[in-house]
């Protein structure tokens, strides 16, 4: 599908599912008591006196106060509900026997990235960039079930115009977070998806939500163990699977995938539509699942796959993506054999 229809949906369906942080600047924010509604301000003196950095300029802040210059605010907004106590517990305790209420404050310790940092969204209209990982809980030789989430952290404002559109991190994530990585967080618990009327033409899909975790705050704890992806089949993780609610946002691997025929991509690619793969790197197995480059596109270009390439196994994260599950291999060296690339990714769109 697009990659930029792509973005812009996700942005839409996160705000559909009416989650009180969204992208906005600071004085958009109705701000909590003694808690400021934008960190890393880039203007103005914070005057709460709850603020352990008085005068700020981009420090980042642990306790912050209400910006008394919005206007020249261009630093990321904080997630206003980062107050109270949280439920402390396991990712895969958030998620099973039952999702948690949206907007749960929730902490976790020593959690291991399944994937790199990655620009999840970036909306045109307002310049909103979202960044986030993908993980799972430590201490496992396997992924397990139920235990994956999607971590995010809104960052600086991106520039918007003519063709060339930027996002520069500012986000609490830090650069260059890789699988294996491991941390400690805290943040809001909600889930989000699609709407019926949102994907007209494709089936809704089932499971409908996926869990994310607004950060209120991130530990860097070093490396990690990164666990083994759990084995599955094509068919757990495509749509309406009993069993996919099992992997959702999981670290899983399929064997003896074979890509699906040519596909017609309008001269988007490389390829000139000779490949497996649409325009923006995505290919369909013979067995109907839906296989992505968003994680890795950026940085290393879109796959070359033939028609009817065999891959002793994909690994990768079982995501929604638009109205459809997707596997979204981290690297190209997630495919067995790795494909070649065939172009390099937008740093406007993060891929």
């Amino acid at each position: 599908m697009n990659r930029s229809h792509a973005l812009g949906f996700i942005s839409l369906f996160i705000l559909g599912a009416g989650t009180a942080f969204v992208a906005c600047s600071s004085s958009d924010v109705t701000p909590v008591p003694g808690v400021d509604s934008g960190v890393k301000d880039s203007g103005g003196t914070d005057t709460n006196v709850g603020d352990t950095n008085v005068g700020d300029t981009n420090v980042g802040d642990t306790v912050v106060a209400t910006d008394t210059n919005p206007a020249a605010d261009t630093g990321p907004d904080a997630n206003p509900l980062c107050t109270g106590t949280p439920t402390t517990g396991a990712l895969k305790s958030f998620n099973f026997p039952s999702q948690l209420s949206k907007n749960t404050l929730v902490s976790a310790t020593s959690i291991i990235a399944t994937s790199p940092k990655f620009l999840v969204s970036f909306s045109k209209t307002t310049g909103s960039c979202l960044y986030g990982f993908f993980a799972t809980d430590g201490g496992q030789t396997t992924f397990g079930e139920y235990s994956g989430s999607l971590i995010i952290s809104y960052g600086n404002k991106g520039t918007v115009g003519g063709t060339s559109s930027t996002c520069s991190e500012g986000d609490s994530i830090p650069t260059g977070t890789k699988p294996g990585d491991q941390f400690d967080i805290s943040g809001t618990y909600a889930a989000y998806g699609p709407t019926l009327t949102s994907c007209t033409g494709t089936p809704a899909p089932s499971p409908t939500k996926i869990p994310e975790i607004t950060l209120c705050s991130i530990t860097a704890k070093g490396t990690g163990t990164l666990p083994a992806p759990a084995a599955v089949t094509e068919a757990d993780l495509k749509n309406d699977s009993t069993t996919l609610p099992k992997w959702v946002n999981g670290w899983v691997k399929v064997s003896n995938v074979t890509a699906g025929g040519a596909v017609a991509d309008g001269g988007l690619s490389p390829d000139g539509g000779a490949g497996a793969t649409d325009g923006f790197g995505a290919f369909t197995s013979v067995g109907g699942l839906n296989i992505a480059d968003k994680l890795y596109f950026k940085a290393e270009g879109a796959p070359a796959i033939a028609p009817g390439q065999v891959f002793t196994s994909i690994q990768g994260i079982s995501y929604l993506d638009f109205c459809s599950w997707s596997l979204w291999p981290t690297h190209l060296t997630d495919f067995a054999p790795p494909p070649p690339a065939q172009s390099k990714g937008d740093a406007a769109t993060g891929g």
